[in-house]
């Protein structure tokens, strides 16, 4: 039989006041914390019942997943309070692998049996009001509708009861019943939206797993497992998640995951702790709110490293389920893509991604290497030709100075690991991007191109490479304007990168907007205090103001930070001509020259020198050798270039 609600209760000592949320000893208040209280009220309104755990924790933790160790805790706080520890224990009861149980007597005082009666005064029943008429009727039918079904019979041998002179009557009943049963489905719809809403969580972090004393495997594995949720999850479209790059530098053991959320600009982090033995796993993790802290779901997993695949997508699942997130059938799907069932190919993924976040020359070889390793080990492994494509890129582009092999060479490498990827997983959104890339740096293809990134984000609109890569292919073709959207689309997914907030300064700087890019730059370095390219960008604004003293700095930071790359070697030379120190700037050219006998530098940077040294017949004749669409394409926003618009060879050559 289900029991009246009941506002107050009596133990020993204690008096519970339901409905005040209030625990007194004797008149005295104890404070207690709001799950706590919770638990206490649930021991309490079962007492002398068994409270089996799962019970509990659906009761005091609706809507998230705590673990029965956090109960355990929970419930010897409560002890605490109500000094029930050790051999005097009265109140609690403890039943092994059951539950618990509210041992001691308690004592219900219902609303309608005061403690003190003779207190209520008598009030004539034609001074109250219709509608405490109307409540009252509307309780006893409430009270009526609880009696027990075997008492039905004990209820009919009753003596009918005496009418009463304020009975209701049936239409006023009814439209009363109406009136109450709208107010409470308005009442359950705001509460039931404003918790909805409370849990909706539009962007999400997972910081790499920290490894823990005893692990066997070095911070990769940390970064791997961290790197294959954020994939899983941001490939289902349905989240912004951010990517590995913007989390791979937060691994340190002692580190605060709030503050990383919050510095990251998403709604809730994941943190993560791993311990390895062999190939036996333990991983514990939890998500928490970043707004106010709040623990939205803890777990533990135990499992064989070679299950470690039914573990990412069972923690997948409860995230997207916690975090309220409306999952299309496609979405589902794409959440429960199998990206490789081999234990040994995905720890070799793993290593190459971990690599390739360093963005460096001898760590994008070694990604390319285990890159390899995984297709070798799983020629199906979609993710892994992607990634190996993306090291090709990386190691290619001019203004990393990175470049390993001739073009030629790596473009085949990359457009081949490119194509199989996509030709493995069309629905591979990195692939997409990945194919893109390759054909908008080295391919004059523009429709392929486009058609790439647009299919990509249509996979996976929250996938911020896709949008970094796609406006860096519209920065190249002119389209300024539709850049920058991009870019900034990119920086929102990814806010803490310095390779977008990077290239979106850059595009600025193009629009000749000099003082946004100038404020993008110095953003993108207070994150970053030696990126390259933000110096190198910053420079190039800083000369565009007639800032020389400060564009010289910028300049010569940039070339220590490349060990005399041409980029930086370029502007200086420039700089130093159109400033009169010639005989400086004779002398970038003459480095320039020689980089250029090794084949490792573009004709572009050498015909910038002497754009500023006023030699146009050599800035032409350096520009005519340039082979590659997309170098041209620059010239057009290049303000270095201005003095020689009105050239008619300026025109014929942009025309080519």
């Amino acid at each position: 039989m289900s029991r009246p609600i009941s506002h107050l209760y009596e133990f020993g000592e204690f008096r519970l006041n339901a409905t005040e949320r209030l625990l007194q000893r004797q008149g005295v208040e104890v404070p207690l914390p709001p799950k706590v209280f919770d638990l206490l009220l649930a021991l309490v309104e079962n007492h002398g019942h068994v409270v089996t755990k799962e019970q509990l924790l659906n009761q005091v933790w609706p809507d998230t997943f705590v673990e029965e160790t956090n109960l355990k805790v929970y419930v010897s706080t409560l002890r605490k309070a109500l000094d029930d520890s050790g051999e005097g224990a009265k109140f609690i009861e403890t039943l092994t692998k059951r539950g618990y149980r509210f041992a001691a007597p308690v004592t219900e005082i219902l609303p309608d049996e005061p403690a003190h009666p003779e207190l209520v005064p008598e009030i004539a029943p034609d001074l109250l009001p219709d509608l405490l008429v109307e409540k009252q009727s509307v309780s006893r039918v409430v009270i009526e509708e609880q009696v027990d079904e075997n008492a039905d019979a004990a209820s009919r041998a009753l003596p009918p009861a005496p009418a009463s002179r304020f009975q209701i009557s049936p239409g006023r009943a009814l439209a009363l019943g109406v009136g109450l049963a709208v107010i409470v489905a308005l009442g359950w719809f705001s509460w039931s939206r404003s918790r909805s809403e409370s849990r909706q969580v539009r962007s999400l972090a997972v910081l790499p797993f920290t490894m823990l004393a005893g692990a066997q495997d070095g911070e990769h594995l940390g970064v791997g497992l961290a790197d294959a949720l954020i994939t899983r999850l941001g490939n289902s479209g349905a989240i912004a998640v951010r990517p590995t790059s913007a989390i791979q530098k937060y691994t340190a053991a002692e580190r605060d995951p709030l503050e990383i959320g919050r510095r990251l600009e998403v709604e809730a982090v994941l943190d993560g702790r791993v311990q390895r033995a062999g190939d036996e796993l333990r991983l514990t993790v939890q998500l928490l709110r970043t707004g106010d802290g709040a623990q939205l779901w803890a777990e533990s997993f135990d499992e064989q490293f070679t299950n470690i695949f039914a573990v990412q997508r069972a923690m997948s699942e409860k995230i997207a389920r916690l975090l309220t997130v409306k999952f299309s059938d496609e979405h589902r799907q794409r959440l429960n893509k199998k990206y490789t069932e081999n234990p040994a190919a995905f720890e070799a993924y793993v290593r190459g991604r971990f690599l390739y976040g360093k963005q460096d020359k001898e760590s994008l070889l070694k990604a390319i290497e285990h890159y390899r390793q995984a297709t070798e080990l799983d020629p199906g492994y979609a993710l892994a030709w992607a990634g190996m494509a993306d090291c090709y890129v990386l190691l290619n582009l001019p203004t990393l100075t990175m470049g390993i092999a001739p073009p030629e060479e790596s473009l085949i490498r990359a457009r081949a690991a490119a194509e199989k990827a996509v030709e493995l997983d069309e629905s591979l959104a990195e692939a997409h991007v990945s194919l893109a890339a390759v054909i908008g740096t080295w391919i004059h293809d523009d429709a392929a191109a486009y058609r790439e990134f647009q299919r990509a984000i249509e996979l996976n609109p929250n996938l911020a490479q896709a949008h970094n890569y796609y406006g860096m292919k519209l920065m190249g073709d002119v389209r300024l304007e539709e850049a920058v959207v991009e870019l900034e689309r990119a920086r929102q997914l990814d806010p803490l990168s310095p390779s977008i907030n990077t290239n979106l300064g850059m595009t600025l700087s193009r629009l000749r907007r000099y003082d946004e890019a100038a404020a993008q730059f110095q953003k993108t370095l207070r994150m970053d205090p030696n990126f390259l390219r933000a110096h190198q960008g910053l420079g190039t604004v800083y000369e565009q103001q007639k800032r020389f003293d400060e564009a010289i700095a910028e300049f010569r930071k940039a070339e220590q930070l490349s060990n005399g790359g041409v980029v930086p070697l370029s502007a200086l030379g420039h700089l130093y001509a159109i400033t009169g120190r010639r005989a400086e700037a004779e002398q970038m050219l003459s480095r320039l020259l020689e980089r250029e006998r090794q084949s490792e530098t573009s004709p572009y940077y050498i015909a910038t020198v002497y754009a500023g040294l006023g030699d146009k017949d050599q800035v032409f004749a350096w520009l005519e050798k340039i082979k590659h669409f997309r170098t041209v394409q620059l010239i057009k926003t290049d303000p270095r270039f201005d003095a020689l618009r009105d050239d008619p060879r300026f025109g014929a050559l942009l025309r080519r």
